[in-house]
C-alpha cells in the first residue's frame, strides 16, 4: 500500500488520506491485527527487519496461531530458523526466502 504516490491519488475523504499516512504497517503489532482480520489463516511477517521468529505466547490470540497455515518471514534478517517454528502446528507454508540463513533447526511437519 505504500507504494502509492499520494500526490496522485484521489481521496474520498480526509480520514482516508490521513489513516494512508499515519499508520505504521512495519509493526509486529500491526502484522498481526492483519492475521486476526484474515482469521488466523496467513502471518506476514515480511520486510520487518526481525532477527528471529518471535514466540507469540504472550498475544492475546495465541490459541489461534495453530490455524495458521501460511507464514511469510522473508525479506529479514535471520540467521536461523527453529524453535518458535514450533507454535506453528498447522503450517503449510512458509516463506524464507532473502535471509541469511545458515540453518533451519525445526520444520513444521506438514510443510508441502
Amino acid at each position: 500500500m505504500k507504494e502509492i504516490d499520494p500526490e496522485k491519488a484521489v481521496w474520498s475523504n480526509d480520514n482516508i488520506e490521513n489513516f494512508f499516512h499515519t499508520v505504521d504497517y512495519d509493526t509486529l503489532k500491526y502484522r498481526l491485527k492483519q492475521c486476526e482480520n484474515d482469521k488466523f489463516e496467513h502471518l506476514d511477517l515480511s520486510h520487518l527487519g526481525i532477527s528471529y521468529v518471535p514466540d507469540l505466547s504472550g498475544w492475546k490470540h495465541f490459541n489461534k496461531i495453530k490455524n495458521i497455515k501460511c507464514l511469510f518471514l522473508n525479506d529479514n534478517d535471520m540467521e536461523k530458523c527453529g524453535e518458535n517454528l514450533k507454535q506453528f502446528e498447522n503450517l503449510e507454508v512458509l516463506d524464507v526466502s532473502n535471509n541469511k540463513l545458515v540453518s533451519i533447526d525445526f520444520l513444521p511437519y506438514k510443510l508441502k
